[in-house]
């Protein structure tokens, strides 16, 4: 199993196809670079009238329109991390769907041992779960965003809502939270070497664990007179080697 290069390029385009099947969170991030975008225009065209003096006051209309969007992208979040490769249930349930389909295209050099099939989904399920992390820095902003929306148009902490705290707090954070978010997606590089070294690994396994003589014969053995299995040669009708116990 993962003996050469085409079994690596194998396993990876079963690998894409399952993650095509999982919520990567790309609609997510456009709903949200639209979410920051309208802020970033509604404060542009505010801009001559967020004074101190005015307590940086937002127009009613357009504070609740963005608040009910607020909601809006949190739903859609919800939704995107149920079905994201980071919920093991649902990527396990994913897994088996592909392999099982796979089992009955017979498509793959992969599942061609049945035995390979527990280890093929463990690797993949790993794998699948390393590289969905890179979406994490974009919940983790969407968190900390939404909680200052909500806390702020529920007047938890008073009508922050209609003044710039939750509009300006957002622009803010988007900042640092891109950044962690480009870095995430440029380390998701390591995370196939890593999966590299691991496929070699089992691979060795493998061969290691296969039987030295793939011609043994069990119908070969007998059973000498005192009870030890010994290999029986037919020819001579004799005992050839006694095997140990």
């Amino acid at each position: 199993m993962w003996s050469d290069y085409s079994d690596m390029i194998e396993f990876k385009t079963l690998r894409n196809r399952i993650e095509r099947r999982l919520n990567h969170g790309l609609l997510l991030l456009v709903h949200l670079v639209l979410f920051l975008g309208m802020i970033g225009y509604l404060m542009w065209d505010l801009r001559y009238t967020l004074t101190p003096e005015t307590g940086y006051f937002m127009q009613r209309d357009r504070a609740e329109f963005m608040f009910s969007w607020s909601l809006l992208l949190g739903a859609h979040t919800v939704f995107t991390y149920v079905r994201s490769g980071l919920r093991a249930g649902r990527r396990d349930r994913v897994i088996e769907h592909e392999l099982r389909e796979r089992l009955e295209l017979d498509d793959t050099r992969l599942l061609s041992d049945p035995r390979d099939a527990f280890r093929l989904h463990g690797l993949l399920a790993d794998n699948i779960q390393q590289r969905a992390r890179a979406i994490m820095p974009l919940f983790a902003f969407l968190l900390v965003m939404l909680t200052i929306w909500f806390l702020s148009g529920t007047g938890v902490v008073g009508s922050l809502i209609y003044t710039s705290f939750a509009w300006q707090m957002t622009l803010l954070l988007a900042v640092p939270f891109g950044m962690w978010l480009l870095v995430a997606q440029a380390l998701r590089s390591r995370v196939d070497a890593r999966q590299q070294r691991e496929l070699t690994r089992y691979a060795d396994y493998a061969d290691k664990a296969k039987p030295k003589r793939d011609d043994f014969d069990p119908a070969a053995l007998a059973l000498s007179d005192d009870g030890e299995l010994v290999a029986y040669d037919a020819d001579d009708e004799q005992p050839r080697q006694r095997m140990e116990r």
